[in-house]
Parts: C-alpha cells; sequence; structure tokens
C-alpha cells in the first residue's frame, strides 16, 4: 500500500509552495507510516459477520417459539449483512489486502453473504469519493425521482433532462419526502440495491453511473455465482425456519423481513456522514475547493466510543476515512488527532457530533428541500 500513490497530496516530485501544501505533506507523510493492517484485530472483525450469521439462523431454527423471536433472529442476520457490507467496503477500498485479491475476497462478504454486488458498489463508491458531494457527478447523492437532498439537487443534468411530466413528478414525490424518506431508507433502498447489481450482472453495464464496466470473465462468473450462492442458503434458511417453527411460513416471513427492515439502519448510516454537508458544483479548474477542504466539508464524523467504531465499521471516522481511503479502519483513529490540528489552523470544517444530532440535522434538511420544492425547481 505504501508504494501506492497517495490520493490528495502534492506529488513527491514538485515542491510545496506554500506553508499549507508543506503542512498537508507532513500530514500525509505520517499517514503513510500507519497504512498496515493490524490482522490479530481484523481476522475477528472479518469472522464476525459470518458468525452471527450462523448463530442467528440457528437461533431461529432451534430456539425461536415466538413471533418476537423470529424477529430477533432476523434482526440479528441484519445485523450480520450490516457488519459484511462494511467489511466489504474495507475490501473494495483494497485497505486490507492489495487490489485483485480483494475483488475475489468481497465476492465473499458482498455477494455471497450480503447478496449485493461488490463490484457495483466499488464503481459507484470510487467516482463517491473522487467527487464527494458534487451535485452533478457524486452517484450517492442523486436519489432521483423520489428524494432531492438540497436545492442545488435541482439544477443536476439528471434533472435538467427530465420531460415536463417526469419534472412534474419528481416535485410532487420530493414534497412528500418529509414524510416518505425514512420508509423510503428502511424499506426500499436493499431492493434499490438488488436491481442495480442484476441490472450490472446480466447486461454488464453500471446504471447508476451510466458506463460500461470492463471485467474478467473469472470475476463476472465469481459475481454470478455468488450471487447464486446467497440465494441458495437464503431460501434454504426461509425453508428450515418455516419447518422448525410453529407459524409456517408467517413465521418465515418474519424472518426475513425483520432481516431486510433492520439493514435500513445501514443506510442511515450512510446518510448522517454526507446527506445534510454542502453540495458543490467544481469546475475542473476550480481552486477554490481544495481536495483537503473538499473532503473536510462535505463530510461528518460521528462521535463515541468502541461500540460505535465496531458498529460504523471505522466510518464514524468519515473525514479521516475520505482523506485516506486506503486506510484500514482500526488505523483511523491513530490519524485523528493530526487531521484535527490542520482543520484548526487552516480553518478547515471538521464536523464532529453524536448519531442522533447528526440524523436530526438530515432530516431537517431534508424536510426544508419539501417545504420548498417549488422555489427550488422554479429557480433552476
Amino acid at each position: 500500500l505504501k508504494s501506492l500513490p497517495v490520493v490528495g497530496c502534492t506529488p513527491r516530485y514538485q515542491k510545496p509552495r506554500t506553508a499549507f501544501e508543506q503542512d498537508k505533506r507532513d500530514l500525509y507523510a505520517a499517514a503513510e507510516l500507519i497504512y498496515e493492517t493490524e490482522w490479530r484485530q481484523y481476522s475477528f472483525t472479518m469472522a464476525l459477520p459470518w458468525m452471527i450469521a450462523m448463530g442467528s439462523i440457528y437461533g431461529a431454527v432451534v430456539y425461536a417459539s415466538e413471533l418476537w423471536h423470529l424477529a430477533l433472529a432476523g434482526m440479528g442476520l441484519g445485523l450480520a449483512w450490516q457488519q459484511a457490507a462494511l467489511v466489504g467496503h474495507d475490501l473494495g477500498h483494497s485497505s486490507v489486502w492489495p487490489r485483485q485479491t480483494s475483488e475475489y475476497l468481497g465476492l465473499l462478504w458482498g455477494n455471497l453473504l450480503f447478496g449485493i454486488s461488490a463490484s457495483w458498489w466499488k464503481l459507484s463508491h470510487n467516482l463517491h469519493h473522487a467527487v464527494t458531494n458534487e451535485y452533478d457527478r457524486d452517484p450517492d447523492i442523486s436519489l432521483f425521482p423520489f428524494v432531492a437532498l438540497a436545492k442545488e439537487s435541482f439544477l443536476a443534468t439528471k434533472y435538467q433532462n427530465f420531460p415536463p411530466a417526469m419534472k412534474k413528478f419528481v416535485k410532487a414525490a420530493v414534497s412528500l419526502q418529509n414524510v416518505t424518506f425514512v420508509p423510503l431508507l428502511m424499506f426500499f433502498a436493499r431492493f434499490y440495491m438488488a436491481f442495480q447489481t442484476y441490472y450490472l450482472c446480466f447486461t454488464g453495464r453500471h446504471k447508476k453511473v451510466n458506463m460500461k464496466v470492463k471485467w474478467s470473465w473469472k470475476l463476472q462468473a465469481g459475481e454470478l455465482l455468488a450471487l447464486c450462492g446467497f440465494w441458495m442458503w437464503f431460501i434454504k434458511t426461509l425453508y428450515l425456519v418455516a419447518d422448525a417453527t410453529p407459524h409456517g411460513w408467517y413465521g418465515a416471513a418474519v424472518f426475513g423481513w425483520s432481516a431486510h427492515v433492520y439493514m435500513g439502519i445501514l443506510h442511515f448510516q450512510i446518510a448522517c456522514s454526507h446527506y445534510e454537508r454542502p453540495k458543490l458544483a467544481i469546475e475542473p479548474a476550480d481552486q477554490t475547493y481544495e481536495w483537503c477542504r473538499m473532503q473536510c466539508s462535505t463530510t461528518r464524523n460521528i462521535a463515541g466510543g468502541m461500540f460505535v467504531a465496531w458498529f460504523f465499521g471505522g466510518l464514524h471516522l468519515q473525514i479521516e476515512h475520505h482523506l485516506f481511503p486506503r486506510m484500514a479502519r482500526h488505523n483511523l483513529s491513530r490519524i485523528t488527532p493530526l487531521v484535527y490540528a490542520f482543520c484548526r489552523k487552516y480553518d478547515i470544517p471538521y464536523v464532529n457530533t453524536h448519531f442522533g444530532e447528526a440524523l436530526t440535522d438530515v432530516l431537517s434538511s431534508v424536510s426544508h428541500v419539501a417545504h420548498n420544492v417549488e422555489e427550488f425547481a422554479n429557480a433552476s
């Protein structure tokens, strides 16, 4: 990892022209010393989603006799999916192993356990890191036709290219997002990810970023085989639960739906990191938002201790993650004091709040857009 070029840093062959550039180079030089993965810690992190999934299935089949038992076991499976997605996130950034190894290992946690394409996520997420919160280019904040995160969303090319009838529908949907936002994330976001997954696997095209994917036949075959494996074990699990409980298929449905709904927490974690932060439109020649300033101003950290660090998969330190995307999650806290001092010295935003405050800010921002949709849409 140390041999790879560092994102956002002044090239080594170029002499820093300002104190800011020198301090930024020093910050990245300090970060390069702590890129190594702590295997004793991370091996357990990788195994834990599988352990939680097996424990939840075992509990549902052997011990669950009441519906609330099945719902609780289903939430356990949802927790396993959430943690598998976070391990897949680490692998997608090659923060654990080199790129090619990470791609194939990502199939185990992403496709086989989580049921969502690791390659689909990686392509979308890497673009998100390159153009964070740029309203016309960041795929992670483009949520039309049902949600608009800011008034700038209506300036995006995607909205401008909609026919009049579609624009009318968008405005109607966005005007209700103060009511629909939470249900969309809790109940439908995973379906959307599944649709994107199978669209990519069967067409070879990434619909969200509108590009043809060039991948090896081995990776494509691995994607499809791992997804088939997911459906084999998941459907078999539902059969086992239906046979083992007195509630039959109704109990199996409660188990599966509880897992699906619990997964909505992952989308709220993502929402709190960026959705309320400033939306940008940066031209290539625009130097207003230098890399570090852009990443820090469009990102939020979540305050908390060891539980928050595990539950968020290290992404509670979202600012540090965006500055050093290849750094393993358990090393991010080691660079935090240096990042904070750097931001304070140069008056760079560094937002660090508890999850409840972050979620409140996101919901307030979404409601503000809903209540002013006509004004924002007409202004575009």
